[in-house]
């Protein structure tokens, strides 16, 4: 129930995750919910792991460890860094994963995090595809999806990375 506005700016701030650009005052509501939420989220982070999702985007690194070291919750705060921080555009990150599993695994933790983070609506504009997936749609994108390829995926990566070199 509402009943001053200490109520409704928190109802606003538990419940909004994108607000249109000519309302300022919601803009700032939102804007301070999702610092809060970030703060926290990268507090909880090891202190080794925080620098890597802290990079600047230009940056070209590699995360590797073993199975349960944290590496998707790496790539999750690392994806929420980039938007919060460092002002990207979700649809401007690409993720990409060797097989679908693992994509429908990324896809459910970005879901989960960006909600919390009061980014809710970011979720669907990021670009999470397998490496064969992302080869099809640029090949289609392109117009260079030659017919015979669509359905052999070996080949299709093939032929994706020869066009590629030229």
């Amino acid at each position: 129930k509402i009943t001053n506005p200490q109520d409704m700016e928190r109802f606003l701030a538990n419940t909004v995750d994108e607000v249109g650009s000519d309302n300022q005052e919601l803009q700032e509501i939102l804007s301070s919910v999702r610092g809060v939420a970030m703060k926290e989220e990268l507090e909880e982070l090891h202190p080794e792991k925080r620098p890597i999702c802290e990079r600047r985007y230009q940056d070209k690194f590699l995360v590797n460890a073993g199975p349960g070291a944290g590496k998707t919750r790496v790539l999750m705060m690392r994806c929420a860094h980039l938007i919060h921080h460092q002002g990207l555009a979700p649809d401007d990150i690409l993720v990409l994963a060797f097989n679908r599993a693992v994509v429908y695994e990324i896809r459910e933790r970005i879901i989960e995090l960006f909600t919390k983070l009061r980014y809710g609506s970011y979720v669907k504009k990021m670009h999470v595809y397998t490496f064969h997936a992302f080869a099809k749609r640029a090949m289609q994108a392109n117009n260079i999806c030659d017919k015979g390829y669509e359905d052999d995926l070996t080949n299709l990566l093939h032929s994706f990375a020869e066009k590629l070199k030229t």
